[in-house]
């Protein structure tokens, strides 16, 4: 049994270490309309098999806490995913800048538990397509920024579910080069329809068969990368089953304890001696 536990355990333990600490800054940082409480990142890094969030830390502004974060901020890092598991820190974040900080997938679910969010903009990055499920369930989102990454490809669909969004920065990209407004002159499907007819598929990106070698071997990349992700979604199921277990094993330990006391008392009057004699 022991042998059990301590193995649990030491599961549980290299499933902890997986997470990776969020270190912030904190402080109230202007935006175009007025002053937000800001996390600002320092020292993050992500990879594809560390990009949960299982710790923040740093210390606030005298009076604030992590539910008054509006805003994480993260720009010269070097995170090759979207840290995911924000929301869980941080309930109420508005807004999500990562610039300039060498993201390359966007993954689904990466915005799970963003349910306020206003704001995306991954600026600067070299990330070269949009899937389809990527802002699935994220309707609050108003601004989008993909100003000067190298998107490619932006698959149809993938931009239908935002429903209030106001405006979509797609500046200096390979497909398209352009910012689009949804209002009353251009509404939502008019405006998806203009980025799909531009960017679904590359036959306009591609100019050689080298290129195209080159475009198979990242989307196969790609394709790696979900599936590892799958993984990774399953590690997080067993580590949970494994904490359960644990749990379990400690309060079956506990309730033999209890049961060998009151034993112990009742037939041995609480006497080592005596019940030595009667094993014997």
């Amino acid at each position: 049994m022991m042998r059990l536990t301590n193995f649990i355990l030491f599961i549980v333990l290299i499933k902890l270490t997986i997470g990776i600490k969020l270190n912030c800054r904190f402080e109230d940082y202007k935006t175009v309309y007025k002053f937000s409480y800001t996390c600002l990142a320092q020292n993050l890094q992500t990879t594809l098999n560390e990009r949960t969030v299982t710790e923040v830390v740093g210390d606030h502004i005298f009076g604030k806490t992590n539910n008054d974060v509006e805003k994480v901020f993260i720009q010269h890092q070097n995170c090759h995913c979207i840290p995911r598991n924000l929301g869980e820190f941080f309930p109420n974040l508005k807004i999500l800048y990562i610039m300039k900080s060498n993201v390359q997938y966007l993954m689904d679910g990466d915005l799970d538990g963003l349910d306020k969010l206003k704001i995306f903009d991954v600026s600067h990055n070299p990330i070269d397509q949009i899937g389809e499920n990527f802002f699935k369930g994220h309707s609050s989102i108003m601004i989008i920024s993909f100003y000067d990454c190298h998107i490619k490809k932006v698959t149809p669909g993938s931009l239908n579910s935002l429903t209030n969004i106001e405006r979509m920065h797609f500046e200096g990209n390979a497909c398209v080069d352009q910012r689009f407004d949804v209002d009353s002159s251009s509404s939502l499907e008019e405006v998806c329809e203009n980025i799909y007819d531009k960017c679904h598929g590359n036959d306009h990106v591609l100019k050689s068969n080298q290129t195209e070698t080159c475009d198979s071997l990242k989307h196969s990349k790609i394709a790696e990368i979900k599936r590892e992700s799958t993984i990774e979604e399953s590690s997080n199921s067993l580590s949970t089953i494994l904490m359960i277990l644990l749990l379990l094993t400690i309060v079956l330990n506990i309730i033999f304890a209890i049961s060998f006391y009151r034993i112990f008392k009742s037939n041995f009057n609480g006497s080592w001696h005596e019940m030595r004699n009667v094993l014997v």
